[in-house]
């Protein structure tokens, strides 16, 4: 026994009473359960644990634990006693048990690792192991290979062990795979492109590789990009290969087609005829594509030729050296170009001769074939007209066949005015009348009047004939008498049941018609109302039967000639119409002669459309086709294309030529590439024409390719 022990001994057989103890409450002891821990150390653990003692006499009572609460602990088991006494002598003991145990060691490794190589020597590899528990931690660790090593290719085992300094030894172990890269190679997707001669094409092409060890890898195609591929289907085999002897492959076809040969008319041209044999024609086709451009091209007939009148089809064909045709048409219509004639205006003349007058005047004549067309008038210009009203025809052809007229009035008329005749009042058809007229200037001849013997004497009654009477002629007709002397002039007189108050018909003549248009025309005329107020108006129509009228107007009386007119409305265009003038008074109804005017047509409507490309290939233009329509109004129409940078224009194209008719007619010019500036906005507009006018299309832009 050690003397710590021996002293304990003592010290608890001090405390044990000698004899029955004092009464009071009973001295109770309460130890701690038995305890676990870990050692802290190859030493053991420090150990706190906790005893009570209540009871006894004047607690609280003496407690005493051997190893104390604090105590170093070896590694094993201890008995801890523990005894509790009060002052009266009373004790008591309990024990329980310290075990002190080593913390068990424990390694943790990574898991399985794969890595790729960077090289063919593998790749340098980093992981994480840990250790814990053991005596007098942390514990010492050590990998075999150890984090950071080179690792081969293939799969290398690391062993991990952990050790401390109470000999205790453990270990884990985990795989580290090092494997190649992949290899990837990446192929271009199959192409088609057009052969550029009838060998085929060279063609241009990407493939890429990626991966494997000692990037970047080796790439190599068969045939190579940049090489000449021919007709048809070529396959390209793209194959990568790295230093550690990985090698992989990816394919594509290369087509090389034959680009599609194309060939471009013009739209169906109407010209006008140069001559009876037809006109000389110009015109523009194109092609493109096929193999070895351009291809050749030949039109039958060919531009320049020399088309005859009436309809021509133009047959274009292209071809190449691979062997591949295609053709285009369209009309060529050579039309007679309308032939005119001008006309003068009604003429008036006077002269003293009663032979008549030499008249001037001057007819026109335009279009046709082989102008100027050939004019002829009759009577001609500078023929002796004799008095009265003479009808001119003027009529006008050309070497195509071609024939038109047109006419007017020459009146000749002789100087001085008019005769007057007043007659004396008779109260029978015996009696002696008297006229007396005013004479032409110069000297009176037979006096300044004339006297007419007894109508029964005179054998005038009934009679249709002209009387000769010593100072004029009479004739009498039904109940009225007419004088007249050499001028022509002449008034009437109307006998009344013997009454003998002067009545006298108005005249009326019939002039052309002014101012004609589309759909209006002004009718002209003269009339000397004479000594009554007289109506007029004038009647006018398609025809002879004429249908229509104007308003009827009064007209003061006057033996002077007055000029009538009345304007006309609601006429259809290139419609022909005839007329007169109408005339009336108490004593009768005068008609003047026929007239006839033919009413102007409409000028033509014109519309610009959008241009279009001509575009022979995927990604070029070798012309800009102006676009537009034009309805001629049933008349031949000819026009063509104004363009330029600015809306002023400064360039147009050749002219087109269009059909008679009321159907809109679509036409179109063509501009090649090389004549306009890259890449550049551009303004156009369509022009037409006619007889009767011009039209002009709204302007309409497009940018040149580039």
């Amino acid at each position: 026994m050690s003397i710590k022990t021996l002293a304990w001994v003592v010290a608890l057989a001090c405390l044990v009473p000698a004899g029955p103890a004092l009464a009071g409450s009973p001295l109770e002891l309460t130890c701690s359960s038995n305890l676990t821990v870990a050692a802290t150390s190859s030493n053991g653990a420090v150990v706190l644990f906790t005893c009570s003692a209540s009871g006894g006499c004047k607690p609280p009572p003496f407690l005493s634990a051997f190893p104390p609460s604090g105590s170093l602990f070896p590694v094993g088991t201890t008995t801890v006693t523990v005894i509790a006494g009060d002052s009266c002598g009373a004790s008591n003991q309990c024990s329980f048990e310290v075990t002190v145990r080593r913390t068990p060691l424990s390694v943790y490794c990574s898991s399985n690792l794969t890595a790729m190589a960077t090289s063919s020597n593998g790749a340098v590899v980093f992981f994480t192991c840990s250790a814990s528990g053991g005596c007098d931690p942390p514990p010492y660790l050590y990998a075999n290979p150890p984090s950071g090593t080179l690792f081969p290719l293939g799969t290398t085992t690391v062993t991990t062990t952990a050790s401390d300094s109470c000999g205790s030894v453990t270990n884990c172990s985990f795989d580290v795979t090092v494997v190649r890269p992949p290899l990837t190679v990446n192929c271009s997707s199959n192409l088609t492109v057009m052969g550029t001669s009838s060998n085929g094409a060279v063609v241009y092409f990407t493939c890429s590789a990626s991966g494997g060890c000692d990037p970047p890898p080796y790439l190599s195609a068969n045939p190579p990009s940049g090489t000449l591929f021919p007709l048809g289907t070529t396959t390209v085999t793209a194959t990568a290969s790295d230093s550690c002897g990985s090698i992989t492959n990816c394919s594509f076809d290369v087509t090389v087609a034959l680009p599609p040969l194309s060939v471009n008319c013009p739209s169906n041209l109407t010209v006008m005829a140069t001559s009876s044999n037809g006109a000389v024609v110009f015109f523009t086709c194109s092609a493109s594509g096929g193999c070895a451009p351009p291809p050749s091209l030949f039109a039958n007939p060919p531009s320049g030729s020399l088309f005859p009148l009436g309809t021509t089809t133009v047959t274009t064909t292209a071809s190449d050296p691979c062997g591949s045709i295609t053709n285009c048409s369209f009309n060529v219509t050579v039309a007679l170009p309308p032939l005119n004639v001008t006309c003068s205006s009604n003429l008036t003349v006077t002269t003293t001769s009663t032979n008549g007058a030499v008249v001037y005047f001057t007819c026109t004549a335009s279009g046709g074939c082989a102008p100027p067309p050939y004019l002829m008038a009759d009577p001609p210009s500078g023929s002796l007209f004799p008095l009265g009203t003479t009808t001119v025809t003027a009529t006008a052809s050309d070497p195509c066949g071609s024939i038109t007229n047109c006419s007017f009035n020459v009146t000749v008329v002789l100087s001085g005015p008019p005769l007057s005749v007043r007659f004396r009042p008779l109260t029978s058809l015996l009696e002696v009348a008297w006229a007396e007229q005013d004479l032409p200037p110069g000297p009176p001849t037979n006096g300044p009047a004339f006297g007419l013997e007894s109508l029964a004497a005179a054998g005038l009654i009934g009679s249709p004939g002209w009387g000769a009477f010593t100072n004029g002629p009479l004739r009498q007709i039904n109940n009225t008498f007419l004088a007249k002397n050499l001028l022509g002039a002449g008034a009437f007189y109307r006998l009344n049941s013997g009454v003998t108050n002067p009545g006298f018909i108005p005249s009326a003549a019939t002039l052309a018609a002014t101012l004609v248009n589309t759909n209006s025309a002004t009718l002209n005329g003269t009339a000397t109302p004479v000594f009554d107020n007289t109506l007029y108006w004038f009647e006018y129509g398609s025809d002879l039967s004429y249908g229509l009228a104007t308003l009827t107007n009064t007209l003061s009386a006057s033996t002077n000639p007055t000029s009538l007119s009345a304007t006309i409305t609601g006429l259809e265009p290139l419609a022909a119409y005839h007329f007169q003038l109408v005339v009336s008074d108490p004593d009768g109804v005068q008609y003047g002669s026929d007239q006839s005017f033919t009413a102007k047509g409409l000028p033509p409507v014109a519309v610009t459309l959008r241009a279009a490309y001509d575009i022979p290939c995927e990604d070029c233009a070798e012309e800009v086709v102006l676009n537009g329509t034009v309805n001629g109004n049933i008349s031949l129409i000819a026009g063509y294309f104004q363009y330029g940078l600015t809306t002023n224009y400064t360039a147009q194209t050749p002219q087109f030529y269009g059909q008679a008719n009321s159907t809109t007619q679509s036409f179109s010019s063509t501009l090649p590439i090389t004549a306009l500036l890259s890449n550049t906005t551009y303004h156009y507009r369509i022009v037409a024409f006619n007889l009767y006018g011009e039209a002009v299309g709204e302007d309409v832009t497009f940018v040149s390719p580039q």
